[in-house]
């Protein structure tokens, strides 16, 4: 019995050395190859690779946050990384969702709660800007992409001097900016933001579509709203900044402008 179990011990203890002579010897690598291999050189697309998705280069670093610029040209600001490996704590890229995937065209539930402050206050007796039916075809609103949104921030920096204070940065995070416009002979634009989360707004200021027809100073505005005689100043400017693809109406009910009134 003694030596049954000591055999069997044995080969208990041997099974593994046994396994470990048997095992193949893998074949040495050597790094310069790895680095040579042509996957190193090639370029990701990182939208068909993740769909919806954009990348984000480092830009600066202002204090505790990075600044990135993305390929539609919005900025992303993250919070520094306490880390020694990263200089600036900023890392070189991330990756964020595109601006046609925060601005697809779908109505959101922001979207409703705000259009539903823009009715009362298109009711209230000291409305800012009339009725809900009012003006020659009623009140309109949108919410315009990122893209757009600074843009016409540009464009009332540039138009009125006293605007210039006005720092907002919008991406495809953070606060959105609303178009409340008045379809009377001259529109008034009113802006607000918004709040993604609870669809709040907060007035961000106004202008007249009268003072802004005609060529701009600034090379993007002049890009974006190009200046033709031949076409009304109104038109162009309101397709740019909330036209499709770039606004997307809120649904303000009975009474309100048609979408997109002034293409009609």
């Amino acid at each position: 019995m003694t030596k049954t179990y000591s055999m069997l011990l044995i080969l208990a203890l041997g099974a593994p050395a046994a396994a470990e002579l048997a095992a193949p010897q893998l074949p040495f690598i050597d790094a310069a190859v790895v680095r040579a291999q042509p996957f190193e050189k090639e370029t990701i697309n990182i939208g068909a690779a993740f769909p919806g998705m954009q990348t984000c280069g480092f830009t600066a670093a202002q204090g505790k946050l990075c600044v990135f610029t993305c390929k539609d040209g919005s900025t992303v600001n993250r919070p520094a990384l306490a880390s020694s490996l990263v200089p600036n704590g900023c890392a070189k890229f991330i990756m964020v969702p595109s601006a046609k995937t925060q601005n697809k065209g779908a109505v959101t539930a922001a979207d409703r709660v705000s259009a539903r402050e823009i009715a009362a206050l298109a009711a209230a007796a000291n409305s800012p800007f009339g009725s809900l039916d009012g003006g020659n075809l009623g009140l309109s609103a949108y919410r315009l992409s990122p893209e757009a949104a600074n843009l016409a921030i540009k464009l009332v920096k540039e138009i009125y001097p006293g605007m210039q204070a006005v720092t907002t940065a919008y991406s495809a995070f953070g606060p959105r900016l609303i178009f409340v416009i008045t379809s009377d002979d001259e529109p008034y634009v009113h802006m607000y933001n918004q709040d993604p989360a609870s669809g709040r707004l907060t007035p961000a200021g106004d202008f007249n579509s009268a003072d802004a027809g005609g060529p701009y100073k600034n090379a993007a505005l002049n890009s974006a709203l190009p200046y033709n005689q031949n076409v009304d100043p109104l038109v162009t400017l309101l397709t740019g900044l909330a036209g499709p693809g770039r606004g997307t109406p809120l649904p303000l009910g009975q009474g309100s402008a048609s979408a997109w009134w002034w293409m009609n």
